[in-house]
């Protein structure tokens, strides 16, 4: 199974919320820090799977914003 990089940021977030989780109750170091260690790890990942991701878009310059058309 392939997982995308919406899945890794999902991941790395969730790794952040436990981190500050930890750090509020006083959790253990070795704990914090591989959980630290594994947060950064998977926003790399997510990075390298979003950058990698082949997508195309129909959109030119001439298209101007989708919000703001031009005249």
């Amino acid at each position: 199974m392939k997982f995308g990089g919406t899945f890794w940021l999902a991941v790395s977030s969730a790794l952040l919320v436990a981190l500050t989780i930890l750090a509020y109750f006083g959790g253990s170091f070795p704990l914090a820090f591989f959980t630290m260690l594994s947060g950064q790890a998977c926003l790399l990942i997510a990075v390298y799977r979003v950058l990698r991701e082949p997508y195309t878009s129909s959109k030119t310059f001439d298209d101007f914003y989708e919000d703001h058309p031009s005249p």
